[in-house]
């Protein structure tokens, strides 16, 4: 959607590995990414991420993981 959204790839790198996620990145409201894949102690991982901006600007986020993990 020109103006209103992009398509977004995340991955997250901790020490245990990686998390990938993806999906619509929304300008005006929050978003919610897909979780694709991870590696390490993510392999196999589900789930998704929201995604909220902290102020109007959107110079700060918080990301919040909700995962399972076979």
């Amino acid at each position: 959607m020109p103006g209103k959204a992009f398509e977004c790839q995340w991955t997250l790198t901790t020490s245990a590995g990686q998390l990938m996620v993806e999906g619509p990145f929304f300008d005006a409201s929050d978003s919610t990414l897909t979780v694709i894949g991870g590696t390490g102690a993510y392999r196999g991982a589900h789930g998704e991420m929201k995604l909220h901006a902290r102020d109007a600007k959107g110079s700060a986020y918080d990301f919040t993981y909700s995962i399972d993990i076979p």
